[in-house]
């Protein structure tokens, strides 16, 4: 496992802060109020250790930190002077931490900060199955590398770009517009013309005028009137 220098010596400084933590919870041997504000600032540098070490790559003493963490808010919630047993756990932690930043490949102070964590001093010991799995990621290799920087990094080639749908470009609306061809007209229906008034009336034909009754001419009164012949007398009847 290989870190870099700077994260090597954040991650002492950090630890080296829970040894002034320690002397404040010796000064508060006979206080449970004091042993418990200092178990909390010790639990609370404990979680920043762990952020350094996950800021460096270093998961499997991430997870080591973590673990210590909850152990010691255990301690805290009992609110009760520490047994000696007790303290001794306390103040061992931060060198196997210190020994283990000076040694990482040391499988040795892997497996004892791991058992550190299985010590029957705690309410709940890490478990067998647990401890296994930790130990492995304590001894996987880091992706962290201690060498500086290139000065010239080489360039990762370029991923090939997918290639691009070609969109069909829609057509360019014509300049002059194409006239659309005019429906055919309708036939239209042919008036036929009425017919001009004449300038001169064509004058009827007079009806043919009825025949005149001719009158026969009244016989003129003769001059002279003639005498009617007188009547012939009728034969005396004689009287026998």
């Amino acid at each position: 496992m290989v870190f870099s220098e700077e994260q090597a010596a954040a991650l002492e400084a950090e630890v080296a802060a829970v040894l002034d933590i320690l002397e404040a919870l010796a000064g508060d041997g006979d206080s449970p109020a004091g042993e418990a504000a200092a178990l909390a600032r010790y639990a609370s540098q404990v979680e920043r250790i762990a952020l350094a070490a996950g800021a460096a790559d270093l998961l499997g003493l991430q997870d080591v930190c973590l673990l210590y963490q909850e152990r010691l808010l255990a301690l805290q919630s009992h609110n009760r002077l520490l047994s000696d047993e007790e303290r001794a756990c306390l103040e061992e932690w931060p060198i196997l931490m210190i020994g283990y930043l000076g040694a990482p490949d040391d499988p040795h102070l892997g497996e004892a900060l791991v058992s550190y964590l299985q010590n029957p001093a705690w309410d709940v010991p890490l478990a067998d199955a647990d401890a296994a799995i930790l130990l492995d990621v304590l001894r996987a290799p880091s992706p962290s590398v201690a060498d500086e920087p290139a000065l010239f990094a080489e360039e990762e080639p370029e991923a090939e770009p997918e290639p691009e749908q070609v969109m069909e470009p829609e057509p360019a609306p014509a300049l002059f517009a194409e006239e659309e061809p005019e429906a055919e007209p309708e036939p239209e229906q042919v008036m036929e013309p009425e017919p001009a008034p004449a300038l001169f009336a064509e004058e009827e034909p007079e009806a043919e005028p009825e025949p005149e009754q001719v009158m026969e001419p009244e016989p003129a009164p003769a001059l002279f009137a003639e005498e009617e012949p007188e009547a012939e007398p009728e034969p005396e009847q004689v009287m026998e």
